[in-house]
């Protein structure tokens, strides 16, 4: 299962072509709303968890496309002055949880992506993730294989998300290195 790190980096790299044009330092606290909106369709681990629900909850209406649109909606509200734009955004930032989750196999039974129209459950199984639960149960194994695994996330995403920030022209760097080569 992808963790926090992954999450929250995926949901920027998606959403980052559609950050509003200017620095990057103008647009923090939209990156850091789309980053948390990346992990926010685990919160539903509170239902499945906490209030011990049933495992039916995690991976269902809080991983699925209708949810990423409404929460996507209510956050451009809530965080706007609502455009469509925004929406999209933190639509993106959303949906890329459940679209990272499908994508790795330590769940074959995958997520609720068309909930609640179809309860299949999508995975498509194409990266053998590491879990986080192996042989071992003690405390101390596990918050190290959580701590290398979140390590081994932002080695692999960081570098996701400054592509993602370069390609679509979002970077200072990039910027300044076009006005060094006309002065030049």
């Amino acid at each position: 299962m992808a963790l926090p790190v992954a999450h929250a980096l995926f949901g920027v790299s998606v959403a980052a072509p559609y950050l509003p044009k200017g620095p990057l330092k103008g647009n923090l606290k939209t990156i850091l709303i789309a980053a948390g909106l990346g992990v926010l369709p685990d919160f539903d681990y509170l239902f499945y968890r906490v209030l011990d629900w049933g495992e039916s909850w995690h991976r269902s209406f809080s991983h699925s496309l209708v949810f990423a649109l409404v929460v996507g909606a209510l956050a451009a509200f809530v965080f706007g002055p609502f455009t469509t734009r925004l929406f999209v955004l933190y639509s993106l930032a959303i949906f890329s949880h459940p679209i990272l989750d499908a994508l790795i196999s330590e769940y074959p039974s995958g997520v609720q992506l068309l909930w609640p129209f179809s309860t299949h459950m999508f995975s498509f199984a194409l990266v053998d993730y590491p879990t986080i639960f192996g042989q071992s149960h003690e405390t101390s194994v596990i918050v190290a294989r959580v701590l290398l695994i979140s390590l081994a996330e932002l080695l692999v995403f960081t570098p996701v998300l400054i592509a993602s920030l370069w390609l679509s022209g979002k970077t200072r760097l990039w910027a300044r290195s076009r006005l060094l080569v006309k002065r030049g």
